[in-house]
């Protein structure tokens, strides 16, 4: 399973109004201190941070809500919770809330409703509306509106097919459901998802950053509590696109690496690190040699894709800080990266904004 975080402007809107309500149930029912957007436990501040999601739509079971502890933040399921009756809203904060408190009171190797779950829930007398595994609706989500929401992204995703029949058949249809309907959220989306996650930041991945920057993509380094990530943003085709060219340099470099030690003898982390180095170095130059040459059309179309990134950056993340990295060189490493590098084909996936 995988999910995609979810932002616009509704979805700020919401997130913010779910969170305004957990501290209000953290005020007036836990009882403890709250500072703006953090809370006092056992004199520690955490932070009240709700985000919204939306989760693999081929999944039959689908997850309404959850408590991220690596990062301290309730993630909500917008889709469904949008439509949720007020009373069951407040129950499934208050769920992921407990959630959240049982991690704090007692780690992350308990059950997630085991026994220490329910000593939390029975501590602020929660019942089993709230501390049930799976929460009992009071009335259904309103499936109409959902029904209308996938039907529009579904033609919207038709609407791209490289049949220009279908494509255009799919494009009328889906702007007469706009019209008809006001189930359907005009605004501009963007998503978010995790490419790796890793325990500590490794040159490999580090290369492989630089080169996707330079291909005009999202990204940024997302540091949590007990493990880390690389984090892709933007449209849903670029995110989409982005995790395709991550796995592919993945898996070139771990091959380019293993052909090269043997073949120079290259031997230790330092070798490896400063081989990595070299190989972004070389790609870099040319990817920014091909950009020089771009015709008039691709330089509209990079302009475009850097206005993308940077509205969803904006939007996400707020002001962002950059991190650099230093370490050992090993020269005739580095020197055989680049070479790699510079000999890498640039065309190795079709950039669907820039070719």
């Amino acid at each position: 399973m995988y999910f995609v975080r979810h932002f616009s402007g509704k979805i700020l809107q919401f997130n913010k109004t779910a969170r305004l309500t957990l501290i209000e149930i953290i005020r007036n029912e836990i009882r403890l201190p709250v500072k703006r957007t953090r809370f006092k436990f056992k004199n520690y501040l955490y932070p009240i941070s709700v985000q919204s999601f939306i989760d693999d739509q081929n999944l039959k079971s689908k997850t309404i809500g959850r408590f991220n502890c690596n990062t301290y933040t309730i993630e909500l399921n917008y889709t469904y919770c949008i439509d949720l009756p007020e009373d069951d809203f407040i129950n499934l904060l208050k769920h992921e809330l407990a959630h959240y408190l049982a991690y704090l009171e007692y780690g992350n190797t308990i059950e997630p409703h085991g026994e220490e779950f329910r000593k939390i829930c029975k501590k602020y007398n929660w019942g089993q509306e709230i501390s049930s595994a799976t929460i009992e609706m009071k009335e259904p989500i309103d499936n109409k509106a959902f029904k209308m929401r996938s039907k529009y992204k579904k033609l919207i995703g038709l609407s791209k097919s490289d049949n220009i029949h279908e494509a255009s058949l799919a494009l009328e249809k889906a702007n007469e459901l706009m019209l008809t309907t006001h189930f359907i959220d005009h605004e501009q989306e963007y998503f978010v998802t995790e490419l790796c996650q890793f325990k500590r930041k490794n040159s490999k991945i580090d290369s492989i950053y630089h080169i996707m920057q330079e291909m005009n993509f999202g990204l940024i380094f997302h540091y949590g509590n007990h493990s880390h990530s690389l984090e892709t943003f933007g449209s849903i085709e670029l995110i989409n696109q982005s995790m395709e060219i991550y796995k592919f340099l993945n898996d070139s470099l771990d091959q380019i690496w293993l052909k090269q030690k043997k073949e120079s003898n290259l031997k230790g982390i330092v070798a490896k690190n400063s081989f990595f180095y070299g190989f972004s170095k070389g790609v870099l130059s040319t990817l920014q040699l091909k950009k020089k040459n771009f015709t008039e059309d691709q330089k509209h179309a990079l302009i475009k894709l850097e206005q993308l990134v940077n509205s969803a950056s904006k939007m996400i993340y707020g002001r962002l800080s950059k991190i650099g990295s230093s370490g050992k060189a090993n020269l005739q490493a580095e020197s055989l990266g680049f070479k790699s590098g510079q000999s890498f084909n640039p065309n190795f996936i079709k950039h669907k904004y820039l070719t």
